[in-house]
């Protein structure tokens, strides 16, 4: 187990390293933009698409981030009705449904990247395929954390440490698996 935490840990950090620079790019095209707007009362024509296609694949590698601690938004008023037992089994079949999900987007997302009926960005004349390879490649990283997640909660659950999945004692178990 050691060696797949260091791996997801690296994983992790290339994400955020991902994300971090997408962001700024991002921030930087828009800053460039606003600034040729109105200081220099130009515009630059490819500055808004560039920002919407790093904002998409930011998206995608964030939502990989997100998934490695468990920490996408959920409602839990039905799984906190239930009894501890009840909500761990609820938590797994949960995420096995989340991996099944992710799955379907990641081979759907590949067979969409290999087709032949992409179009070109409108100002900068690249291929589409590109930014719409952010779906599978955030699908596959979202693969990789929650499998992992699911990986660590199996073992807990099979070995009886339940207090694995109290929120206070594991900052990467579920939100609605509390203690009682």
């Amino acid at each position: 187990m050691h060696r797949l935490d260091r791996i997801v840990d690296v994983v992790d950090w290339l994400a955020k390293l991902v994300g971090a620079v997408l962001a700024a790019l991002m921030a930087s095209v828009m800053l460039a933009q606003v600034s040729f707007r109105y200081v220099l009362n130009s515009s630059l024509p490819w500055s808004e698409e560039l920002s919407v296609y790093f904002m998409i694949w930011g998206i995608f590698v964030g939502a990989a981030i997100v998934m490695r601690n468990w920490q996408h938004t959920s409602i839990t008023v039905f799984a906190n009705a239930l009894p501890r037992s009840g909500r761990v089994v609820l938590l797994l079949l949960a995420k096995i449904g989340t991996m099944v999900f992710l799955l379907t987007l990641a081979v759907l997302g590949f067979q969409v990247f290999g087709a032949d009926f992409h179009g070109h960005s409108i100002v900068m004349g690249f291929s589409t395929k590109w930014v719409k390879l952010s779906i599978p490649v955030g699908a596959t990283l979202m693969i990789f954390f929650s499998g992992n997640s699911i990986l660590r909660d199996v073992l807990a659950f099979r070995d009886g440490r339940f207090d694995h999945f109290d929120k206070k004692k594991n900052s990467s178990s579920s939100d609605f698996v509390t203690s009682q």
